[in-house]
This record gives structure tokens, C-alpha cells and sequence, in this order.
């Protein structure tokens, strides 16, 4: 396991959801909701994504922190330890000047698992996650906030407790 300095975000206790907020296709005029509450050291992001009036996401978004990017500078991969409901979630990583790169992680049903996410695989997207060929890599020293959404019209209710997001 990576070394706790490594740690971006761990939810130990129900204040360190403090700065993250639920974002939904509801701004765009779709239905979907989406909720982050704090259970037995997990942040549990749940919901239900619905793809009626054009909509089909829902996330959660961290706080901005330049440190991040400390954090992750000479990273090899980001790891997210959670348990998961069997979807593909998308994990967004946003730089200090507003670049986004993004990768998918699949989840089992029912079990805690790690996902190590390489960092030179995360692709570079624009504001709707549309790819951006031909743009520069992700530096992850850069990096000043965490996203995770579900989309991919992955209807119906999800759950994805995260316990841990780290650089390894």
C-alpha cells in the first residue's frame, strides 16, 4: 500500500467530505440525482442516473487544491480503493489551469477493491468530455482537483463507496 503521505483523500472521519459537492445533469435539464454522504470511513457517492431530457450524468467533485499536484508529482498511478456496484465509473483529473484528462475504472459488485489507474494512460478531453487529440499530456504535477462521474448511460440507481484516493 502506498505510503499515507501519498494519500489524496481518505475518508477516516465525516469532515473530510468538507469541499466536495454533487454536480448532475439537472444543470443541462436532465433528472438525475446524486448524493455524497459519509458511512463507517467511506464517502459514499450514490444516486440515480437517468437519461430522460437528454441528461445521463451525475458526479462528485472534490475541492480544489494545488497540493494535489505535490502529491502526485513522480506518481506512477492514481489508485481509488472502493467498493463498487459493477459499473464503469470515469475518474476526472483537472489541472491548476483548467485542462482535464480523464480514464474509466469498472467496479465488482459488492467488493472493496483498488484500481490503480496509470497516470500516463489518463486522455486529455474537453469541458464535455469530448477527446482533444493532439493535446499535451497530463503533468501531474498540475493536478488541483479530483472528479468522479457515471455516465456512459449507465441508467438506474449506483453506489460507489470510496474509502481511499491515493498516488502510488
Amino acid at each position: 500500500m502506498a505510503d499515507s503521505s501519498r494519500t489524496l483523500f481518505d475518508f477516516v472521519e465525516a469532515g473530510s467530505l468538507e469541499g466536495w459537492a454533487n454536480v448532475n445533469d439537472t444543470v443541462m435539464g436532465g433528472v438525475s440525482s446524486s448524493t455524497s454522504t459519509w458511512d463507517a470511513g467511506q464517502m459514499v457517492f450514490a444516486g440515480d442516473l437517468s437519461l430522460e431530457n437528454n441528461g445521463g450524468f451525475t458526479s462528485v467533485r472534490g475541492p480544489i487544491d494545488e497540493r494535489l499536484g505535490n502529491l502526485l508529482a513522480g506518481a506512477a498511478a492514481i489508485s481509488v480503493q472502493a467498493t463498487g456496484d459493477g459499473k464503469t465509473y470515469l475518474l476526472q483529473l483537472r489541472t491548476v489551469d483548467d485542462q482535464l484528462y480523464v480514464q474509466r475504472f469498472t467496479t465488482v459488485a459488492d467488493t472493496e477493491q483498488t484500481s490503480s489507474l496509470d497516470l500516463s494512460a489518463f486522455e486529455p478531453v474537453g469541458r464535455f468530455l469530448d477527446p482533444l487529440p493532439g493535446a499535451e499530456p497530463l503533468d501531474p504535477s498540475r493536478v488541483a482537483q479530483v472528479v468522479i462521474y457515471l455516465l456512459d448511460k449507465q441508467d438506474g440507481p449506483f453506489r460507489l463507496a470510496i474509502r481511499r484516493i491515493a498516488a502510488v
